[in-house]
C-alpha cells in the first residue's frame, strides 16, 4: 500500500502483483519518485512526493497523483475508461511495528459525478529481525466510496499477511477477503477468500 515514504534517490524499483499488474518506479533525490504501472488494457503514469520527511515515530507524509490510460479509447479519461487520483499517505511507528493510512480521491474526467473517495489502512509487525532480513506479519484495509451509478461502499480486508523483505527485495503473501460490502441497502455480497501475492525488487 501506499505508506508515508517515497524511495531513495537512484533506486529503481520493479514490482509484480498477482501475476498480471506490472509497476516500475525511481527514486528522485530522496524527495520525489516516479511510477508506472501496467496490466491488460490499462496502463497509468503517477508522481510521489515527500512533503514531511520521518522524524522519530513520525514515518513521513507524501503526497501523490496518477493518470492512467486505456489504449482502446485512444484516450484520457477517469473511471470507466481510466483512472486519474490524487492522495496523501502518512505513516506512523518504528522498526518494530508500523501504521499507515493512505486518503484518495478519484476523478470523472467528464465530471459527469462525483469523485470516489478511497481509504487504506496498513499495519506490519516485526516477527524477526537478521541484519537487513525482516519477517513480518501485515494486515490492510480498503473501503471505497463509490458515487456512481447508485452511492455505495465497497469493501476489502487483508486480515493477516506474511512479509519476507531485505534491502533488495519484499516477498509478500496473503489472503484477502473482498470484493466484499456494498453498503447501499440495495445489494450485500459476501466476502470471498482471494489469493494475493507480490514481489518487488529494488536496485
Amino acid at each position: 500500500m501506499s505508506t508515508g515514504r517515497v524511495m531513495p534517490g537512484g533506486q529503481y524499483s520493479f514490482a509484480v502483483f498477482e501475476m498480471v499488474v506490472l509497476q516500475g518506479g525511481y527514486g528522485i533525490g530522496d524527495i520525489f519518485q516516479v511510477n508506472a504501472t501496467g496490466t491488460f488494457g490499462y496502463g497509468s503514469v503517477g508522481t510521489k512526493l515527500q512533503a514531511v520527511h520521518p522524524s522519530g515515530l513520525f514515518g513521513g507524509l507524501a503526497v501523490g497523483a496518477d493518470l492512467g490510460y486505456y489504449p482502446r479509447t485512444s484516450r484520457f479519461s477517469l473511471a470507466k475508461n481510466g483512472i486519474w487520483t490524487i492522495n496523501a499517505a502518512a505513516s506512523v511507528g518504528n522498526d518494530d511495528i508500523m501504521f499507515h493510512l493512505n486518503v484518495m480521491q478519484i476523478y470523472q474526467a467528464d465530471g459527469s459525478h462525483s469523485p470516489d473517495s478511497y481509504l487504506q489502512a496498513g499495519c506490519s509487525l516485526t516477527l524477526q529481525r537478521t541484519g537487513a532480513l525482516r519477517n513480518q506479519l501485515m494486515g490492510e484495509l480498503w473501503m471505497r466510496e463509490v458515487n456512481y451509478p447508485s452511492p455505495h461502499f465497497i469493501m476489502m480486508v487483508i486480515p493477516v499477511g506474511f512479509r519476507h523483505a531485505s534491502e533488495g527485495y519484499v516477498f509478500e503473501i496473503a489472503v484477502m477477503l473482498g470484493p466484499s460490502l456494498r453498503l447501499d441497502h440495495q445489494t450485500s455480497l459476501p466476502f470471498i477468500p482471494l489469493p494475493y501475492l507480490g514481489f518487488q525488487w529494488f536496485m
